[in-house]
């Protein structure tokens, strides 16, 4: 332990004060020594210090003080600053009140009698460092439940797969690489029958990825209720990402629109491909020119595709890029033609065969390497019509 610690010394004997500071200046350790000889003034030390931004890093306690006595005297220090480590400098008949307050948080408890310089920096080292060691493992689990509540509402913030739209067979699943994750779908019922779809992938993944996430979901659910045609909405969820991110972050999206009574597709993409799986095994790409990821270009107008006519049993694909650039133990990756050659083997099975299936192929690909991104994929089956 090389860096300066700052040690409050409470205690109101001179000799003893002046005993400790030589102790101390004979050790290893660089230390800063503030002194006082009551807990009244101890508090008041401890709460300037804070004020000026140079926190004590430990306390030496006497137990016998003018102010207060025995074990009072810790709780009341204990009570005011408990993310101190305290230890407990005990006199001759003092030994028992000092167990009992290391039973009540005190860091250790050292005996006046047995104190040395090699003791008192021994004592001093360990009871910073448990308390170092306490306070992360707490900071640890205090951010493990953050990150456990944030997955628990991003979960919530995933649409249900509806399961009773006329005439299309539906399924989505998405799998972060972390707690949260920042790959996001969504389904959308619109006029006369048609339904929206749309899948998206935030740059980086975590945290900060979420909430990029969920402020995006939020403006592109709010275009999609004016049912703007999809050029537009991506056109306004663009300006969104730039005011919200500053560049800093992108966003690839594909919205498509499907009436499943006329059998039509039309679309808009921003960095963000589709692909129509055809009952023969055919893969035809979805993509149009000029679709930059949101976020990237002020001011760009993103065009919806041309009409595109849909036969029974067509399915809709869309997934993000965790899925073809997983990687396995001998860093080769799966490849989107190793996507497309699952899609094909799984022709003809439904939306929920053709989603998990290609997942399940991905994992074992990896395993035992779990996911480096977030793995999304939507599936959209067009149903003979009855």
């Amino acid at each position: 332990m090389n860096r300066q610690l700052s040690i409050l010394l409470v205690e109101d004997s001179p000799s003893d004060a002046e005993l400790i500071g030589i102790f101390l200046e004979q050790s290893p350790l660089h230390v800063h020594l503030h002194q006082v000889d009551s807990v009244t003034s101890s508090l008041d030390a401890i709460d300037q210090a804070a004020a000026c931004g140079e926190p004590f890093n430990c306390v030496l306690l006497d137990l016998g003080l003018p102010d207060c006595s025995g074990i009072e005297t810790y709780r009341r220090l204990a009570g005011h600053a408990p993310d101190l480590p305290v230890i407990i400098l005990s006199g001759n008949t003092e030994d028992g009140l000092a167990l009992q307050a290391v039973q009540e948080g005190a860091q250790d408890y050292l005996p006046k009698s047995e104190m040395s310089s090699s003791s008192l920096a021994r004592a001093v080292r360990y009871a910073v460092e448990r308390h170092e060691r306490a306070l992360g493992q707490k900071r640890l689990e205090n951010l493990e439940r953050d990150m456990q509540t944030a997955a628990t509402i991003q979960k919530r913030l995933l649409p249900l797969v509806p399961a009773d739209v006329p005439g299309i067979d539906i399924a989505a699943r998405s799998i972060p690489a972390e707690a949260t994750g920042g790959d996001f779908y969504d389904f959308f019922r619109l006029s006369n029958g048609r339904v929206g779809t749309m899948i998206a992938d935030v740059s980086g993944h975590g945290l900060g990825a979420a909430f990029i996430m969920a402020s995006t979901m939020g403006t592109i659910r709010s275009l999609v209720h004016n049912e703007a045609d999809p050029g537009e909405i991506l056109t306004a969820a663009n300006q969104h990402v730039l005011a919200e991110t500053g560049a800093e972050h992108f966003v690839t999206a594909f919205y498509g629109v499907i009436d499943p009574h006329r059998r039509e597709l039309v679309f808009a993409n921003a960095g963000h491909g589709g692909w129509l799986l055809h009952d023969c095994g055919t893969i035809e790409s979805l993509d149009s020119p000029g679709g930059f990821p949101l976020g990237i270009v002020d001011d760009h107008s993103y065009q919806t595709s041309s009409l595109i006519r849909l036969k029974p049993n067509t399915s809709l694909i869309m997934l993000t890029d965790g899925i073809h650039e997983a990687i396995d133990s001998s860093e080769t990756t799966f490849s989107m033609e190793r996507v497309q050659a699952a899609l094909r083997d799984l022709r003809g099975a439904s939306a929920e065969e053709l989603v998990e299936g290609t997942l399940a192929i991905v994992s074992k690909f990896c395993h035992p390497r779990l996911p480096l991104d977030d793995m999304t994929m939507v599936a959209l089956r067009l149903r003979e019509q009855t």
